[in-house]
C-alpha cells in the first residue's frame, strides 16, 4: 500500500480544518508549495493514475467522509477499491473522445460519477458572488413583469446552493447552471466541464407552420427536412438514420408528420415546459418558444440549421422524447432515443482523467482556463457542437468545405444544402458573415428588394476587415443593381462586436448617429470596479482592459482625460427595492471616425426597410436594432408559432458582457490578484457570465433600455415552403409591406399588427421618440475607410 510521509511542518499547516491522514486514496486534495500554500492544484483521481505527481508534493488533504471524503475503513482497503472501481467506473466504459456517440444514460452516469466535494463548491461559489459584485442587472433580475419576466434573486439562490446537498459534483454544477437559465438572460450564465462535455440531440427538430402565410392554422410538426440532416448535413450524422430504422422508426414517414402529442401532453404544453425549465437565454417567452423549434443560422459563410432546444439539450437529462404524429391510417407513437455526442477537449478513459484532464483548472494563475468555457457570452444559437464539419452536398456552384477552415478566402454557401437547387435561391451578392441577396423581381411586383442576412456582429477570427469590407461592397453591390427596398435578417444574430454595431447603427441612422452620441451605458460600481479604473488612470498607458476611462467618451461626447475617472459622479438607481450606484453616463467610442457613416440620411431609408427574425437578436443585435427603431421608426416583423400574441423583436441587449475570465485577466492586468475584494482563484476550469455595463433609456436615463419591451410591429407564422427556403419568406414580407410599389402603402394584410404603444402585462414599453419617417433618399454606396478596428476597442457585448 502506497503511503506519504509528511514533514511536520506539513503536517501542521494541512491539519486546520481537515482530517490529518498521511494515506494517499481515492479521493484527494493536494497542496503544492506548501511551505507558503501559494500555490493550489486539484486532482480528482485514483492514486495509480496520478501516483507521479502526487509523489512530488509534499502535502495530501481530503475532506472528511461528512463531506464526500473516504472513511478509515476506505482507506485501509483502497487497493482492493481501486480494482472493483476500474470495472464499474462508468467513464471507463464510454472511452470518451471528442465527437464519438453514445447512449445519454451512459454519458450521464460518467458526469455523475464525480463525487462532490465541499471544497470546490465553495471556491466555487466564492468566485461567482465576488464577480457578481460587478453585474449591473442585479436586482433588476429580481422582479419583473411579463413579457420581459425574471424573477431570480441570485444572492438567495447561491446561499441556498451553498447549504443544499448533493450527491455529485455534477448535481451541483447542474444546480449552480439551471439557476443562471432562470435569468433568461444570454449574459448570464455558468459554463463548467459538464455543460461542455457533451451535446445532446435527435436529428428530428421541431417546428411550428401554418397551412399559408397569414393563416393562423398553427401546428407543430416534425421538421420536413429532417430525413435530410444525415445525408447533406454532416457525416456525424451519417448513420443515424439506419440506427433508427432498425428501432423500428419510420425516418421518411416521420419526417413532416403533424405532431398531436409530446410526452402525452398537448405540444404547446411540452414546448412551454422546455422554454420555462431549460431554454434561458431569452426574457419573453414567445422567443424561447422559437428557440425550442428549428431555425436557421451561419456558422461561418455556412448556412445550416438550428436544432432548437427540444431537439438539442445542453446537458444529457432526457433520455427520449415520445411523439404522437397524424398519419395516413391515424395516430402513430413514435419514441425517439436521445444521443450524446461528446464535445470535450481532452479524451479520457476514466472519472479521475475525465475530471483531471477537463474539470481541473491548469496552473495556478486565478481564473485558468485553457478553454474559456464562456462560449455563451455572444453567440446564444449556435450549433457548433453538433456541426463542427459540414459535409454539403454537391453543386456546380458551391465547393464542399470543412468548417475547420477558418481563412476568410473559403467560399461561402450562400444557401441551405437541403432539397433546394441553388438556383430557386435568392441572387447572390457577396458577403460571409453578412450576406447580401437579390430578391428575383418578378416575383416582388417589379421592385429591387434586397435581403441582408446579418447573421452575427463576431465575425470569423481575423475577419473583422472582411466583414467590413462585405459591408462595404455587399451596399455596393445594391446599388450597382439598383435595391430600393431592404429586408434586414437578423435570425439567430447573438450579438459580437460593440464596434461593428456602432457602424452598423451610423449606417441606418443618418444624422440621428452624431458622432459618439450612441446610446449612454453605465458600469455598476463597486470597490473593485474603482480599482481597476483607478489602476488604468495611474498607469493610462498601458492595456486599457475593461475599465479604462479614456476607452469611452463622456456623456456630452467629450474625451475622459487621463486623470479622470467615471466613479467620481457617481448615481444611484432603485430596483425592486435595492438602491445600488453606477458610473456617471458614458458613451462607445470608435479607435477613428472614417468607419462611420457620414451622410445626413441613412443609408436607405426608414420606409424602405424592414427589420425581420425570429426574435433571437440579441446583445450587439439587440443594440442595433433598438437603436435605429427608437430613433428612425424602422418596421420590425417577427415570424412565432403563436401570432396571436405580442412578441418581442430582440433580447439581452445589455451594453457589455463579460465573463469571470475577463474579470480574472483585468485582475492580472491591474495587479489585484490577492486583493480583499477581487475573486479567488478557480479550482476548476469554469466560468461565469454577467452584465458589465447597460445602455439606458434617452427619454428616461433611470431606466434601462434591456428592461424595455418593445415588441414587433408586425408577426406571422411560417409555412412549410418559407421554413424549407428562407427565400420564400422574405418575398411574402416585400409583397404584405411593399405591395407593387416603390413607396410603403403601409398596408400588411397578411401580417398580424404588433402592440408597439403598451404591453399587455404592464411591462414598461417604449416608442421611438419621432412621429414621422424621413422621405425617400437614395445614396451611392458607402464611403469608409476600410481597416482594422483596434482589439482594444473590439468589446463584445
Amino acid at each position: 500500500m502506497y503511503r506519504l510521509h509528511l514533514t511536520e511542518n506539513a503536517k501542521t499547516m494541512c491539519s486546520s480544518g481537515l482530517r490529518d491522514h498521511n494515506l494517499l486514496t481515492i479521493s484527494l486534495i493536494i497542496i503544492a508549495n506548501i511551505e507558503s500554500c501559494s500555490t493550489t492544484i486539484i486532482y480528482f483521481a485514483r492514486i495509480f493514475s496520478i501516483w507521479e505527481t502526487v509523489s512530488r508534493t509534499s502535502c495530501v488533504l481530503y475532506p472528511p467522509s461528512s463531506n464526500g471524503g473516504p472513511s478509515l475503513e476506505e482507506l485501509d482497503s483502497s487497493l482492493g477499491l481501486q480494482s472493483r472501481q476500474t470495472s464499474t467506473d462508468p467513464c471507463t466504459a464510454l472511452a470518451v473522445a471528442k465527437g464519438k456517440l453514445y447512449n445519454v444514460a451512459d454519458a450521464r452516469a460518467c458526469l455523475k460519477s464525480v463525487p462532490f466535494n465541499e471544497t470546490i463548491r465553495t471556491n466555487i461559489l466564492s468566485v461567482v458572488n465576488k464577480v457578481y459584485d460587478l453585474d449591473l442587472f442585479e436586482y433588476e433580475q429580481i422582479s419583473q413583469p411579463l413579457p420581459l419576466n425574471q424573477s431570480t434573486n441570485v444572492r438567495t439562490e447561491l446561499d441556498r446552493i451553498s447549504k443544499a446537498t448533493y450527491s455529485s459534483d455534477y448535481d451541483f454544477n447542474k444546480d449552480l447552471y439551471d439557476m443562471f437559465r432562470t435569468l433568461n438572460d444570454g449574459h448570464h450564465y455558468w459554463s463548467s466541464c459538464y455543460s461542455t462535455a457533451f451535446v445532446t440531440f435527435i436529428p428530428f427538430p421541431l417546428v411550428a407552420l401554418s397551412s399559408a402565410y397569414g393563416a393562423k392554422d398553427v401546428k407543430i410538426y416534425v421538421a420536413p427536412d429532417s430525413q435530410y440532416i444525415g445525408s447533406q448535413y454532416n457525416r456525424y450524422f451519417l448513420g443515424l438514420q439506419s440506427s433508427y430504422e432498425r428501432l423500428g422508426i419510420n425516418v421518411t414517414e416521420l419526417a413532416g408528420a403533424e405532431v398531436e402529442m409530446i410526452d402525452g401532453v398537448e405540444p404547446w404544453t411540452f414546448i412551454d415546459k422546455i422554454t420555462n425549465n431549460e431554454s434561458g437565454s431569452y426574457q419573453d417567452q414567445q422567443i424561447r418558444r422559437n428557440a425550442a423549434l428549428a431555425s436557421y443560422t451561419l456558422i461561418g459563410s455556412t448556412w445550416t440549421r438550428d436544432l432548437g432546444d427540444i431537439a438539442q439539450q445542453r446537458l444529457p437529462e432526457r433520455d427520449n422524447i415520445t411523439l404522437q404524429i397524424a398519419t395516413a391510417t391515424g395516430s402513430k407513437q413514435v419514441v425517439l432515443p436521445y444521443f450524446s455526442r461528446s464535445t470535450s477537449e481532452q479524451a479520457y478513459s476514466s472519472t479521475a482523467t475525465f475530471f483531471a484532464n477537463n474539470c481541473l483548472a491548469e496552473g495556478s494563475s486565478s481564473g485558468s482556463n485553457s478553454t474559456g468555457l464562456n462560449t455563451e457570452t455572444t453567440i446564444i444559437r449556435h450549433p457548433l457542437a453538433l456541426f463542427p464539419e459540414l459535409d454539403l452536398a454537391e453543386s456546380k456552384q458551391v465547393e464542399k468545405r470543412q468548417l475547420t477552415t477558418s481563412a476568410c478566402s473559403t467560399a461561402p454557401v450562400p444557401y441551405l444544402p437541403m432539397r433546394l437547387d441553388p438556383s430557386e435561391s435568392a441572387q447572390y451578392l457577396g458577403g460571409r458573415n453578412v450576406q447580401f441577396f437579390l430578391l428575383p423581381s418578378a416575383e416582388t411586383g417589379g421592385t429591387k428588394v434586397g435581403v441582408i442576412f446579418l447573421a452575427t456582429f463576431d465575425p470569423d477570427s481575423g475577419c473583422t476587415q472582411q466583414f467590413i469590407t462585405d459591408t462595404d461592397e455587399g451596399f455596393q453591390n445594391f446599388t450597382i443593381n439598383g435595391v430600393s427596398k431592404v429586408i434586414i435578417d437578423t435570425t439567430g444574430n447573438g450579438g459580437g462586436s460593440v464596434a461593428l454595431n456602432i457602424i452598423w447603427q451610423s449606417l441606418f441612422s443618418g444624422s440621428s448617429y452624431t458622432k459618439y452620441l450612441n446610446f449612454q451605458s453605465v458600469f455598476r460600481y463597486a470597490p473593485l470596479a474603482e480599482k481597476f479604473v483607478n489602476y488604468h488612470i495611474r498607469y493610462p498607458t498601458i492595456d486599457p482592459g475593461y475599465y479604462a476611462p479614456t476607452s469611452f467618451r463622456k456623456d456630452s461626447g467629450s474625451s475622459f482625460i487621463s486623470t479622470e475617472s467615471f466613479f467620481t459622479e457617481k448615481r444611484s438607481l432603485t430596483a425592486n427595492g435595492h438602491t445600488f450606484q453606477t458610473s456617471e453616463l458614458i458613451r462607445d467610442t470608435l479607435p477613428s471616425t472614417s468607419y462611420l457613416w457620414t451622410s445626413s440620411n441613412p443609408i436607405y431609408a426608414p420606409e424602405d426597410v424592414i427589420v425581420y427574425g425570429d426574435g433571437t437578436c440579441g446583445s450587439a443585435c439587440a443594440s442595433f436594432t433598438s437603436f435605429i427603431t427608437y430613433y428612425n421608426n424602422y418596421t420590425t416583423v417577427v415570424s412565432t408559432g403563436r401570432p396571436n400574441e405580442p412578441i418581442e423583436f430582440q433580447s439581452f441587449e445589455a451594453g457589455q458582457a463579460a465573463s469571470s475570465t475577463a474579470v480574472f485577466s483585468e485582475m492580472r492586468l491591474t495587479g489585484l490578484d490577492g486583493d480583499e475584494d477581487a475573486p479567488p482563484s478557480l479550482l476548476v476550469q469554469g466560468s461565469v457570465g454577467i452584465a458589465l455595463r447597460g445602455h439606458v433609456s434617452p427619454s428616461d436615463p433611470n431606466k434601462f433600455m434591456q428592461y424595455i419591451s418593445r415588441p414587433a410591429d408586425f408577426r406571422f407564422t411560417l409555412t412549410e415552403e418559407g421554413y424549407l427556403n428562407p427565400l420564400k419568406t422574405h418575398i411574402y414580407l416585400a409583397n404584405q409591406v411593399w405591395p407593387n410599389s416603390t413607396t410603403s402603402s403601409g398596408s400588411t394584410p397578411g401580417l398580424q399588427a404588433g402592440n408597439t404603444t403598451e404591453s399587455s402585462s404592464g411591462s414598461t414599453n417604449e416608442g421611438s421618440p419621432k412621429s414621422k419617417v424621413r422621405q425617400v433618399v437614395r445614396f451611392g454606396w458607402i464611403s469608409m475607410t476600410v481597416g482594422v478596428i483596434v482589439s482594444g476597442m473590439d468589446f463584445l457585448f
